[in-house]
């Protein structure tokens, strides 16, 4: 009797000991439940709620009551959840599996739409399935983020006009419609003429305003079918499919008079405005997109050259006689540089605020013309990134930066270098590669090496950005986010894209002891970049009055004419007070 006594009150041990285990997991789940920003749910085997945690009522503003005893179809009658009941259903004989990341659209009862994105696990009692548990989580505010992004990196921000980028797009669909079809288009480039002279006159606030309006008219203008894009700052295009010459003429002519009406008022008079327009057809004139754009703009150019404020169609022939500006003849030059070793590197001093130290430059890029002379990269650049050059352009200017600076001295092994790379190099597995193999040839110290990557193209591929930007930092080189304000402009990229510095744009550098919007622009950068451990430059420093304004704001680097011109030679210096450059000269340089 003793011996069963005591194992009656062993068994009532173990029980009350189970059941602490118990109600101790059973409030675990509950404050795992209640703290999670996902919320919880379970089906039964007619795919209906036996249970959903609080935290729906946070997420989407309904209480979980009433969710049980439903299904999401009945929940939310008006929308598509065909998949994800089919995944919930229990009764067909397919076996049943795990699934994660399925999304659904919703619409709540005040019209608003959530995107939900679900994980669920069967529930299997005796080898019976007996319905679903898992999570789900609203999504909404990422897929906006996602919508904004494709906008942004499809849009011009100024007009709202589809982008170069798009537009090549678009441009290339219509091509191979036409060519399906046997039908003919054609495409209108079209150049404002001395758009400079407007803003240097009247300012960039009236240079604006110009390009708003003759976005408006070229809108107006076109046909629903027609694709309409600003190009760059002075340059639009316009892609009419199936339209004749003699219509395009027309056309053209219409644009013309249209752009001519448009006169801004500057100190209460008007300023003349003209334009020049190249034009050419498809897919007669070929069936690339990029080189039917570069045959518009050499059509352009010879309307510039026969006087300005008319067009001329692209000839085929002509090429050869056009100035050797135009697309297609640098594009040649481009490749023969690539082959003959024709790019050569200069570097321009970046210095401490603090103490006036340089031992920091930024690499740029120069290519020998045939004549001896140094060709600047705004004569080459824009070119090589239509053809899709840039890739090779950067993997060449990579290998021959960082193998000068292994053979710098023994004593100049402080000096650091940051090297530019284009939008296609981001993300791009050749490019990690050749930077590995190149350090590793080398033996540099990483940390001398700062890879320069623009707001705009980090923010355009943002997930290969992130990415990329992890993997060179792993390496133990820097990044530098370049050309900061006149891209994306919000602080909240930077909480992903973990760089080292921030190099703030030259146009809100070189007015700003005149411009208060500038000032109060530059100090918040200074201030958000310091509480994120970040480092800011800025560039076009050519002043001494440029440089004590920025100093008082808070900056760390300053690059520009009054620290120092870029140079062949690398090596330790201090800050040169030299006075700034003629207008002309900078920009040639810059």
């Amino acid at each position: 009797l003793g011996q069963l006594a005591n194992s009656f009150n062993s068994m009532l041990a173990d029980l009350s000991a189970s059941q602490a285990e118990l109600e101790r997991n059973r409030l675990r789940f509950h404050d795992f439940a209640e703290s999670s920003s996902d919320w919880l749910w379970e089906t039964d085997q007619n795919s209906r709620f036996v249970y959903v945690s609080s935290g729906v009522v946070e997420t989407l503003g309904l209480a979980a009551e009433e969710f049980v005893g439903r299904t999401l179809e009945e929940l939310f009658p008006r929308d598509d959840t065909g998949e994800i009941m089919a995944r919930l259903n229990c009764q067909g004989d397919s076996g049943y599996y795990p699934f994660k990341e399925l999304e659904s659209v919703i619409t709540l009862p005040d019209g608003s739409r959530r995107y939900l994105r679900m994980n669920g696990m069967p529930v299997l009692e005796g080898g019976v399935i007996r319905g679903y548990r898992g999570t789900s989580r609203d999504v909404s505010k990422a897929k906006q983020d996602e919508e904004r992004l494709v906008v942004l990196s499809n849009q011009d921000q100024l007009t709202g006009l589809a982008n170069r980028r798009r537009f090549l797009i678009d441009l290339a669909h219509e091509i191979r419609h036409a060519q399906s079809r046997g039908r003919s288009g054609m495409l209108m480039l079209i150049d404002l003429d001395h758009l400079k002279m407007v803003n240097d006159t009247a300012g960039h606030a009236v240079g604006d305003e110009l390009i708003v309006q003759i976005s408006g008219v070229l809108s107006r203008l076109s046909r629903n079918e027609d694709l309409v894009a600003r190009l760059s700052g002075d340059e639009f295009a316009i892609a009419f499919p199936d339209m004749s010459v003699e219509q395009v003429k027309a056309k053209a002519q219409v644009v013309l008079d249209s752009i001519a009406e448009c006169r801004p008022l500057h100190k209460g008079r008007p300023l003349n405005v003209s334009a020049s327009i190249g034009l050419v057809p498809f897919p007669e004139s070929g069936g690339d997109a990029v080189e039917l754009l570069a045959k518009a703009d050499t059509a352009m150019y010879a309307a510039k050259d026969a006087g300005r404020n008319r067009a001329k169609f692209y000839v085929e022939g002509d090429l050869a006689r056009e100035r050797m500006g135009t697309q297609l003849a640098w594009k040649t030059r481009i490749v023969e540089a690539l082959e003959n070793d024709l790019f050569e590197l200069v570097y321009q001093p970046i210095a401490a605020v603090v103490d006036g130290d340089v031992h920091h430059f930024e690499t740029l890029v120069r290519m020998r013309d045939r004549d001896g002379g140094s060709l600047m990269p705004g004569n080459f650049i824009p070119t090589a990134e239509q053809f899709g050059l840039i890739g090779r352009v950067d993997r060449a200017i990579l290998v021959k930066a960082l193998r000068q600076l292994a053979a710098l001295p023994a004593e100049l092994n402080t000096i650091g270098i940051s090297i530019n790379l284009s939008g296609l190099s981001v993300g791009d597995d050749e490019v990690l590669h050749l930077i590995e193999s190149e350090l590793e040839r080398t033996g540099i110290d990483p940390k001398r090496i700062t890879f320069e990557v623009t707001e705009t193209a980090a923010c355009e591929h943002m997930a290969k950005a992130v990415d990329f930007i992890a993997r060179v930092r792993q390496l133990g080189c820097c990044i530098s986010l370049d050309d900061f304000g006149v891209g994306f402009s919000s602080f909240s990229y930077l909480k992903n894209l973990h760089v080292d510095t921030l190099k703030i744009d030259g146009s809100f550098i070189r007015d700003i002891t005149k411009n208060r919007d500038d000032q109060l622009f530059v100090k918040a950068l200074v201030d958000v970049a310091r509480g994120m451990g970040i480092r800011t430059i800025a560039e076009f420093v050519e002043s001494a009055e440029v440089f004590e304004m920025l100093r008082r704001l808070g900056v760390d680097y300053v690059q520009g004419y009054y620290i120092g011109r870029p140079g062949r030679k690398l090596s330790k210096i201090k800050m040169a007070h030299s006075s700034g450059p003629h207008e002309e000269e900078r920009r040639a340089v810059n």
